[in-house]
């Protein structure tokens, strides 16, 4: 803990009430009682516009505890005595001074009055009797209080740490060590920072500083835009005021440019024949059945990239895509200035957004998909996902059934169905992806490993049976079995790259 100089145990702190009689703050009129009033009594020497010569500034401020305020100070006595001796060598007397309004920090009002004299100098003690009648007492009160005149605080903006580029949407702490330089009192304040309009940014309040100490003030911004910021911080709001401010700005500049992020990527292939059969049956008791009959006979495949990363991506889009399997670029689609179909926020803001798309494309017969999401938080649940996945279809289906009073009417059905969708490419040896996708934000995404596709099979048929009873206490028997037989190439892949 910092040890506070002797010299300074006498000095009133701004903003510090007691209730018993210290330097700076009156005591109560009598043992046992509450007084109505509480005087602060501060001193500080400011330097004025004409050169090398200073203005003490006393205030006294007047605290209500019960009844009402004191508008007017029917008499204030100022006075200065050699401690030593008692001997009086500086002495002020003024009659029926009012008392104004003043809100301290934390919105706390209380009656002030001030003076302003050439003929103090530091380090002087300086006691103060006050003599008050507020509306509704019967008799008048004496507040005294007593201090040092000292000199006012002098803050000044130190080193400023930052980072000299940044990503959009990625958040920035900006820290600012402030030095108070005057050495006689500390203060409290506020640190802003803001743009090259004057905006402001961010601030950091109710910061302390003690005499001839440091302080840093922590703030916190993100940009929605590319390219150099300037930003300006300032020293607001110091409670005791300064007489110089003139040493509370600081200067920095942060360039904002395209994030080229870490990613993870995945790839899929499947590519079989099947060959599948599936029959369902109901019967309700006593004359309701429902039967059902599915039959596949043919080929299918699909293959697709995903590539994600930790980055929101503001919107228009442009987007690259390829599916290389065998070594051969198969499928390959760009698309350029993609907007969202569904979309919340506006990533110009940050904070909150979301956006996803979701396209076809007829030559390759591939569908593109992107999903973006900012949490407004550096909690690592932004993210930026895009996808290209291309399905292709080649079989019969064949399907069958009825129902017999089961909603109370009959109906039978059978039709057949061609299933034909993109073109089957029967791919055996491996599969490679590339996805990539920029804004103005930044960029991801490259190409995924090669992955090794293998053979699989699946033969297997299974059936079973089950009751169970309706609403109305109904029995309804179930029976089902099927025949799976299904083979062909399979793959998957997973990995993370680093820009």
């Amino acid at each position: 803990m910092r040890r506070i100089p002797r010299r300074l145990l006498a000095v009133a702190v701004w903003g510090l009430l007691l209730l018993s009689g210290r330097d700076g703050v009156s005591a109560p009129t009598a043992p046992g009682s509450t007084a109505p009033y509480q005087l602060q009594l501060i001193a500080m020497l400011k330097p004025t516009t004409e050169a090398g010569s200073v203005v003490t500034v006393v205030k006294l401020q007047i605290r209500t505890v019960a009844g009402s305020p004191p508008t007017v100070a029917n008499k204030v006595q100022l006075k200065s005595e050699e401690p030593s001796t008692g001997e009086t060598y500086w002495v002020k007397n003024i009659t029926n001074v009012p008392l104004v309004d003043v809100v301290l920090p934390g919105s706390e009002v209380v009656k002030e009055c001030s003076f302003e004299f050439t003929d103090l100098s530091r380090r002087m003690p300086l006691s103060a009797q006050v003599n008050i009648k507020s509306e509704d007492s019967t008799k008048g009160e004496i507040l005294r209080a007593n201090t040092l005149v000292l000199l006012c605080p002098d803050l000044r903006t130190g080193l400023i740490n930052a980072p000299s580029a940044v990503g959009m949407f990625q958040p920035v702490d900006i820290r600012v060590v402030v030095f108070e330089q005057n050495g006689d009192l500390g203060a409290r304040f506020d640190v802003a920072v803001l743009d090259e309009s004057g905006q402001e940014l961010d601030r950091c309040t109710g910061v302390s500083v003690g005499p001839s100490d440091s302080a840093t003030a922590v703030l916190s911004i993100k940009f929605s835009t590319l390219g150099s910021k300037h930003l300006t911080t300032r020293i607001l709001n110091s409670d005791p005021e300064e007489a110089n401010t003139s040493n509370n700005e600081g200067s920095l500049t942060i360039t904002v440019a395209p994030v080229t992020a870490r990613w993870e990527w995945w790839v899929d292939y499947n590519d079989y024949r099947l060959d599948d059969y599936y029959s369902f049956t109901e019967v309700k008791q006593p004359t309701g059945s429902w039967h059902t009959e599915f039959e596949n006979h043919g080929f299918a495949q699909w293959a697709d990239m995903t590539a994600r990363a930790p980055v929101p991506m503001a919107w228009p889009w442009n987007f690259t895509g390829t599916l290389r399997l065998d070594g051969a670029d198969q499928i390959q689609v760009s698309r350029s200035g993609i907007l969202p179909d569904v979309s919340e926020g506006d990533p110009a803001a940050g904070g909150v957004f979301f956006g996803s798309y979701r396209g076809f494309d007829p030559e390759t017969q591939a569908d593109i998909t992107i999903s973006v999401y900012s949490s407004g938080a550096d909690d690592g649940s932004s993210y930026s996902l895009a996808e290209l996945h291309q399905l292709a279809t080649d079989y019969v289906q064949y399907s069958s059934g009825y129902y017999n009073n089961w909603y109370g009417s009959t109906y039978n059905w059978t039709g057949t169905g061609l299933i034909r969708q993109g073109a089957l490419r029967h791919a055996t040896q491996s599969i490679q992806g590339l996805v990539g996708l920029t804004s103005q934000t930044g960029s991801f995404g490259g190409w995924s490993d090669a992955v090794l596709i293998a053979p699989f099979a699946d033969h297997h048929t299974s059936s079973g049976s089950s009751v169970r009873f309706d609403p109305t206490g109904a029995r309804i028997d179930t029976t089902f079995s099927s025949t799976i037989n299904e083979e062909g190439h399979s793959a998957f892949g997973y990995g993370v790259s680093n820009p």
